[in-house]
């Protein structure tokens, strides 16, 4: 084989063992953490923002794995968004509060635990979910015009477990509406 034939085999052995690196450090789909798992704009969930209220959106993720999950971080997108803040409620499933949805300050609304899972929630980055446990993502959408409806509709749990790293999307559209109602 000649000097440039050696040179380009190297070349295509480098770029072969390259993307075989690059594709086992790829976040995959699929993995133990497992929340809902609708089709994209299957799922739209809505809640009036009234006036000086801030609108929470709650989902289960359960390790469904036999080792641990821990949580990296959560990105999202949607339209009329000024920011989107994610939250991770360890405690909320195991009492039996896993909240849809609830707008905050709830006034006369009150029907549960909205003043628990606010004092509980935390930044989910490091959050470890156990074998078997599921914890609540809170999903808070700011609406960057408050007189029109704003809307998350893709949210991404980033996380590692057994050495791994895989995504969980998160494919409910939440949507907060101007006004009283959705």
């Amino acid at each position: 084989m000649s000097r440039a034939g050696v040179r380009a085999s190297a070349v295509a052995l480098g770029l072969v063992v390259a993307g075989a690196v690059l594709c086992a450090c790829a976040p995959a789909e699929g993995g133990p953490l497992t929340g809902p798992r609708p089709e994209a704009g299957d799922v739209h969930v809505c809640l009036p923002a009234g006036t000086d209220r801030q609108v929470y959106f709650g989902e289960p993720l359960t390790n469904t794995g036999d080792e641990p999950v821990e949580i990296t971080r959560i990105t999202g997108s949607g339209d009329n968004l000024d920011t989107v803040h994610y939250f991770v409620d360890v405690e909320g499933p195991a009492r039996g509060e896993l909240l849809g949805g609830f707008a905050w300050p709830a006034g006369d609304d009150l029907i549960g635990p909205e003043e628990q899972v606010l004092a509980r929630m935390a930044a989910p980055d490091g959050t470890v979910v156990e074998p078997g446990a599921t914890v609540s993502l809170i999903v808070q959408a700011v609406p960057e015009s408050p007189d029109e409806y704003a809307a998350v509709s893709s949210t991404v749990v980033h996380y590692r477990s057994g050495g791994d790293t895989y995504r969980e999307p998160v494919l409910v559209e939440y949507g907060v509406a101007p006004g009283a109602q959705c």
